[in-house]
């Protein structure tokens, strides 16, 4: 061992021994009535907590959004989700992904990793940008991967649907101007044949009106089932993505479970 890597074991070792530290001081005063459920979001903490690059406090982090699983949908004055802090690191975005397929496994938590803001960036496009998107697509598969087995586990079943609702979620992510249509692509992947199913059955009326009345973030038009059959071709006007982006979908052609 090197000079370098037994510096940064120690480093490692101090950041999770600190992390522990803080974790007991945060459950004392949660014992003590003086941090309440209500803190969480009033201060923004886990929004402080992942939008730090230097180090990761992953158990303070569980806390907080096991206390209070709504924190992953609060976003900060200029709209951004703590998912998209998370992407600074592939172990924050996986863990941070990880928990809104755990607390939102219909649909909103899939559609987590897509969401945008005003620029349009998403979590998902963020995270290339720092690790390359090969590394990012993996990482992803595995936290799916891992929810899957998780509920199988719970369910004591041998089921291989996905941890969401396949038909709610694509539905959602088509008729959402705030969701990428990179969700609508990933979505369609996994499960090719499902837009088949969805428009040949009552299911999209119906899950239109369901979205139409759970969420107040959906901005849906008349067309909206029009624009869910129209989300498989590429619209330059809502879809903007990189040269580089589109260099690395089309060296991936065989990976038929991702973007």
């Amino acid at each position: 061992m090197n000079g370098d890597s037994g510096d940064i074991i120690i480093e490692d070792h101090h950041r999770a021994a600190m992390d522990n530290k803080y974790l007991q001081i945060f459950i004392r005063l949660r014992q003590m009535g003086l941090f309440k459920k209500e803190d969480i979001q009033r201060h923004e903490l886990l929004i402080e907590l992942v939008s730090k690059d230097y180090h990761f406090e992953e158990k303070r982090l569980r806390f907080l959004v096991e206390w209070d699983p709504s924190a992953l949908l609060q976003p900060n004055s200029n709209g951004y989700l703590p998912i998209h802090f998370a992407a600074v690191s592939i172990r924050k975005l996986q863990l941070v992904f990880e928990y809104g397929i755990r607390y939102y496994p219909k649909k909103t938590g899939i559609c987590l990793l897509f969401k945008k803001v005003d620029d349009d960036v998403t979590p998902f496009q963020e995270a290339c940008e720092r690790y390359g998107c090969d590394r990012v697509r993996n990482a992803v598969k595995d936290t799916l991967r891992d929810c899957q087995r998780r509920r199988s586990e719970e369910d004591n079943s041998n089921s291989t649907s996905g941890p969401y609702n396949i038909a709610d979620a694509l539905i959602t992510a088509a008729i959402d101007e705030t969701i990428h249509l990179d969700c609508v692509y990933f979505l369609l992947r996994r499960e090719p044949d499902i837009l088949h199913k969805l428009l040949s059955s009552k299911h999209t009326a119906a899950a239109i009106s369901t979205a139409m009345v759970e969420s107040d973030n959906i901005n849906i038009d008349e067309g909206a089932s029009d624009r869910l059959t129209s989300a498989t071709k590429i619209n330059p006007k809502k879809r903007k993505r990189s040269d580089r982006q589109n260099h690395n979908n089309n060296n991936n052609d065989d990976d038929d479970d991702f973007i």
